[in-house]
């Protein structure tokens, strides 16, 4: 894949804003001489820079100033003071990323005065897997969206939806991997529970070599309710448990979606940009 001409700029190189830095010059979507990074801890920066000689470690002021792509990783409580700080270094041209939906479009347009985009990316884009949901802010041009998906690319699939869609289809591909994740801890602690000889190593294995195999087998094209089917024999036990399933899951996932865009809503009228 083609290298980017631009510059790209990261503030806040926490879980994800690292995540997403390494992805990129992993994926080779981006060379280490185009990447300006800033962080309140010297050392992470240090961390990635000994990964990836090259890369521009900065004040945020002079990151913002440099980039063409904008990426704050930062938590929603210090957004407020962060674009304090790079509000000056901004230009109409640049595109300004945020990886959070706490705030509206609206508020960060009327803050900033470059194009502004939101993405929620996915842990598994480190090995250049999974959905990065994105939405684009009104003045975001043709040229902005092409860069920023030109940077994705590499490490995901992007899917681009509305502002309003962004918390439940997180809810599916970003947090996703942590919700399964404490499925699979989940099941392998009940079934120690029933059965204290079983090697929890092994059922972790067999758990995460299922679900791996259930997934390529739903990529041939094969429904979920087809590949129910052709393992739940009527009267059989799978049966038996699915139908478990069927009278938990409904409240279980609805409690669920529930409680992250409650937490979003909390966050929103917690944190302000004013």
């Amino acid at each position: 894949m083609p290298k980017t001409p631009f510059d790209v700029g990261f503030i806040g190189t926490g879980n994800m804003g690292a995540m997403l830095v390494r992805a990129f010059l992993r994926s080779g979507s981006i060379e280490a001489k185009n990447v300006w990074a800033a962080n309140r801890s010297q050392q992470k920066l240090e961390v990635l820079a000994s990964e990836f000689p090259g890369i521009h470690r900065d004040h945020a002021s002079h990151v913002a100033q440099r980039s063409d792509v904008l990426f704050l990783a930062v938590k929603p409580g210090d957004t407020k003071n962060v674009l304090e700080t790079i509000q000056d270094s901004l230009r109409p041209d640049q595109l300004c990323v945020f990886l959070t939906n706490v705030f509206s479009f609206e508020q960060l347009e009327q803050r900033l005065p470059c194009a502004v985009a939101k993405l929620i990316p996915t842990v598994t884009q480190q090995i250049g897997r999974g959905v990065a949901l994105l939405a684009h802010g009104q003045r975001a041009t043709s040229e902005h969206t092409l860069r920023l998906e030109k940077l994705l690319a590499g490490t995901c699939t992007p899917l681009i939806i509305k502002e309003h869609q962004m918390r439940l289809f997180a809810d599916i591909a970003s947090c996703g991997p942590a919700f399964l994740a404490v499925c699979i801890e989940e099941i392998c602690r009940q079934a120690l529970a029933f059965n204290g000889t079983l090697s929890a190593e092994d059922l972790t294995a067999a758990c995460i070599e299922t679900l791996g195999a259930t997934a390529d087998l739903l990529r041939t094209g094969m429904t979920p309710q087809q590949l129910v089917c052709e393992v739940a024999v009527p009267g059989g036990m799978t049966e038996a448990g699915i139908a478990a399933l069927r009278r938990l899951l409904p409240q279980l996932l609805a409690s669920v979606f529930s409680a992250t865009r409650q937490t979003e809503q909390q966050k929103g009228q917690l944190f302000s940009l004013d």
